[in-house]
């Protein structure tokens, strides 16, 4: 995992929720404020890349992935976009119901290859699940509508992405 990314990682987890202005909303009866998910797959070249998400009660989604530019990052942030804010409520949503579910840890662990890492984040707790998508994609599997809503911001953002492109597209015009 390259610095930058880490950098990010750790924000999102451990450094954004400390900001004594902010006023987070609480989710659900762990006290939710952010969630997300991170996964791992390979690139063209069989390297194995990172990719991670986050939202909070505030309003705020990043999107962060390894790339093979300089930094080694790539990410977008999209907090304004309405299908985003929508696919942010129902992330934040399913996290904070699924979050009893999940492992307490200190630190967000490396996602293995092909399979998602779940996270929710307290003020105090980290919470977290690792799944593969054969798990995830079970309607019994009582962290499928967080899987699902995870697949609901990715696709979210990737359209919020595609607009903000047309829309800088037309003013270089």
């Amino acid at each position: 995992m390259r610095s930058a990314y880490q950098n990010m990682r750790h924000f999102w987890i451990h450094e954004s929720k400390k900001d004594v202005k902010a006023k987070f909303p609480e989710l659900g009866e762990n006290n939710i404020i952010i969630a997300g998910i991170e996964f791992s797959m390979e690139d063209h070249n069989k390297k194995e890349k990172n990719i991670f998400f986050a939202s909070s009660t505030l309003g705020d989604t990043s999107m962060y992935f390894e790339n093979n530019s300089p930094s080694g990052i790539g990410g977008l942030i999209a907090g304004d976009d309405a299908m985003v804010k929508e696919a942010s409520k129902n992330l934040l949503d399913a996290a904070s119901k699924a979050a009893s579910l999940m492992v307490v840890s200190d630190e967000l662990p490396s996602a293995d290859l092909f399979k998602t890492t779940f996270f929710a984040v307290s003020k105090h707790t980290l919470y977290t699940k690792q799944l593969t998508n054969e798990e995830g994609l079970d309607k019994e599997n009582p962290f499928h509508p967080f899987f699902k809503a995870a697949n609901k911001m990715l696709t979210a953002l990737r359209v919020a992405d595609a607009k903000a492109k047309e829309a800088q597209s037309k003013e270089l015009k």
